[in-house]
């Protein structure tokens, strides 16, 4: 996993789960982060498309 942090809120995510656009560079928000071995909504979460939130959904879903 592509592990990157957001600048918004300094969490722990990766590429497919933040507006990652420019390679070597840290996203702006996050819609998932990492957070003691699971993943959670992330900053950028409310403001995500239907799209993103989906996926987050999944992710969130999957760990609990």
């Amino acid at each position: 996993m592509p592990v990157v942090t957001c600048s918004s809120c300094g969490g722990t995510t990766n590429t497919a789960v933040s507006n990652y656009v420019t390679k070597g560079k840290d996203p702006m928000v996050c819609y998932a982060k990492w957070v003691d071995g699971v993943w959670v909504k992330g900053c950028g979460y409310d403001d995500a498309d239907p799209y993103n939130k989906s996926f987050v959904d999944k992710l969130i879903n999957k760990e609990e």
